[in-house]
């Protein structure tokens, strides 16, 4: 019996704290539901508020937002991140030999003109360098000539626009220029200019001389031992002041019709022979068939039509 009393008063106590338990579950449960489903009927309310302001008027069709036309509801317009101002005007084509033309008015020419007139044009030769190690060094070396803006194109060209023409043509009469120790060929801009790049007979490479005696480390001295290897143009700084004497930095400009000298001898006036060596910074891609800079054999168009012409006359023996 004492037994039977403990185990049904266990048994109750358990029915009561289960059922306790159940009535805690059951009201979070409702309550996580209330919070749920609070949240998805607040969500679809700013969903309509959303979708009500980007509800525009009849008025904005695609095409009228792309004219920036005859649309009275700014709202919609914000929406679509429009400029409520219309800048463009409709100038009439014309049809000249069956093909649309269009012919702008002299002053239009001459407003774009003025506005790329202290700007010049440059291509590297060679493979083009990235724009943000152009625009870096163009900034840091052209900051005093009035640099105001660096552009890129696709085909491999810069555009460097400055403050003046005085600038740019004061820039452009100090050249060569290098960066990155690759020549840069450098233009000024031209109305209707065609970007397209030359090829070189003569580029301005720098080139490091080993084995260069101290009495020769002079203006003179150092033109007539370069002279062996090219037209010399200039020195660094380091090597006009004799600050570095383990070698001898110039700029010297090379001929794509010559070969490259690396190693000749300098004759002493006692009769003495020194090998000068000479070490060339970066070497531009060089055609053998157009005796040019800008571009490599392999690549060479004329090679190619040559190429085509000689099977063409063998097949037409055969």
């Amino acid at each position: 019996m004492k037994i039977s009393q403990f185990t049904n008063v266990n048994q109750a106590d358990s029915e009561v704290s289960i059922e306790k338990h159940s009535s805690l579950q059951t009201s979070h449960v409702v309550s996580g539901m209330n919070h749920v489903l609070g949240s998805k009927v607040d969500e679809l309310k700013v969903g309509s508020q959303q979708q009500e302001q980007l509800n525009l008027s009849p008025k904005l069709n695609f095409l009228n937002a792309l004219k920036g036309s005859d649309v009275d509801d700014n709202k919609g317009r914000m929406s679509l991140g429009m400029n409520p101002v219309r800048n463009l005007n409709f100038a009439p084509p014309a049809i000249t030999d069956g093909r649309v033309t269009v012919a702008p008015p002299l002053d239009v020419f001459e407003d774009g003109r003025e506005l790329w007139k202290s700007t010049l044009v440059g291509h590297f030769v060679g493979q083009k360098l990235p724009y943000p190690v152009v625009n870096s060094i163009a900034k840091r070396i052209w900051g005093s000539y009035g640099l105001s803006e660096v552009l890129s194109l696709d085909n491999g060209f810069f555009l460097f626009t400055f403050d003046s023409v005085d600038h740019a043509t004061n820039l452009l009469e100090r050249a060569p220029w290098h960066m990155a120790n690759r020549p840069l060929v450098l233009k000024r801009w031209q109305p209707n200019m065609q970007f397209l790049k030359d090829d070189l007979v003569r580029v301005p490479i720098w080139v490091k001389l080993y084995n260069v005696p101290l009495e020769y480390w002079t203006v003179k001295g150092l033109s007539c031992v370069t002279s062996a290897i090219g037209v010399p143009l200039h020195t660094d700084l380091t090597t006009l002041f004799s600050k570095r004497l383990s070698y001898a930095r110039v700029c010297v400009e090379i001929d794509a019709s010559k070969t490259l000298v690396k190693e000749y001898d300098l004759r002493c006036p006692n009769g003495l022979f020194i090998t000068i060596s000479a070490d060339y910074e970066w070497i531009p891609s060089r055609c053998n068939n157009c005796n040019v800079f800008g571009h490599t054999t392999a690549i060479c168009a004329t090679s190619k039509v040559d190429d085509l012409t000689c099977k063409v006359m063998q097949f037409s023996d055969q």
